[in-house]
């Protein structure tokens, strides 16, 4: 309980920092625009850049990539299908029923789990999550914030600092480049690099997060409907993962838990300086927050059957 605390505290006392900052006017609007922009600009493409740098390439990385990348599609395609069917947010529906935070949370409680030895099972399917995410799902929340055609995203989405970092850090991961780089003395200081920035994004992240909550039994009521209908499309996105991937190869107790800590995971946090109307912002930081509190009861019982 102390190890989950640890990891969980922090998260729950950076985005009230962020509500107190909005609430106590230390922040305004053009200050968290600022923070958006570096995050943007300079600190995911260097987050971005270590991880593919750093990753495993193999059969099984096409595998696990595969079917994250899938069902991401899957609950990105469901979500538009609902936009005409619900009276209000039908713009976030495809944005909060696809995505996984993985990164700030999910590696977090893998590890609590299993160890840092056995992290490679949730990090090939995140391989496929930052595949969907950066090319499509921001290219797409882009278009319709009225950046262009969707080709116009694309194209502009393909010239980003995040997809060029992904694309140098792939090529040199694939080629084995980054191997023989992170064990010379360049490596600490691309690791040492990485942990800033990691660190600085986090907490830049959960402060615009914290900022653009709203708290308010109707703004809860709306967040209710998306998250039951995210929970039920996770469910059946978990045991299809399970049952293509068992065709291939054999199920062991690291990559069952794997592809459950993946879906239990909230939203992607990166919506709150990503999405530009501030009414949408407001519902889906709310959104994301409540359904980090129930992340972390499904991890608590998660645990009880692990150990």
């Amino acid at each position: 309980m102390e190890k989950i605390l640890s990891t969980v505290l922090p998260i729950i006392l950076i985005l009230g920092l962020g509500y107190y900052c909005k609430r106590k006017e230390i922040l305004s609007d053009k200050g968290i625009e600022g923070i958006k922009t570096l995050s943007i600009k300079f600190l995911w493409p260097l987050v971005l850049f270590y991880a593919f740098f750093t990753a495993s390439y193999g059969i099984e990385t096409i595998l696990y990539a595969g079917v994250n990348f899938a069902t991401n599609a899957i609950a990105f395609a469901i979500g538009i299908f609902m936009r005409p069917r619900v009276k209000e947010h039908g713009f976030s529906y495809p944005y909060l029923l696809s995505g996984f935070e993985t990164g700030m949370i999910g590696y977090a409680m893998f590890t609590l789990l299993f160890g840092a030895g056995n992290i490679s099972y949730l990090a090939l399917l995140d391989v496929g999550h930052a595949l969907f995410i950066f090319p499509i799902f921001l290219s797409c929340l882009n278009m319709e914030q009225g950046q262009g055609t969707l080709r116009d995203s694309v194209k502009d989405m393909l010239k980003s600092t995040i997809m060029i970092a992904l694309a140098i850090g792939m090529i040199a991961g694939l080629t084995g480049i980054g191997e023989v780089i992170m064990n010379s003395q360049a490596g600490m200081v691309i690791e040492r690099i990485y942990n800033l920035a990691s660190s600085a994004n986090v907490v830049m992240i959960l402060v615009v997060m914290g900022y653009n909550l709203s708290f308010s039994w109707k703004q809860v009521k709306e967040s209710a409907n998306v998250i039951l209908v995210r929970m039920l499309i996770m469910v059946l996105c978990a045991v299809g993962s399970l049952w293509l991937i068992q065709i291939f190869v054999p199920l062991n107790v690291y990559l069952v838990s794997a592809v459950v800590v993946t879906y239990i995971m909230p939203p992607v946090y990166m919506l709150a300086v990503y999405v530009k109307d501030k009414k949408e912002n407001e519902f889906m930081s709310t959104t994301t927050t409540i359904y980090t509190v129930l992340t972390i009861i499904a991890f608590l019982i998660m645990t009880i059957f692990v150990k």
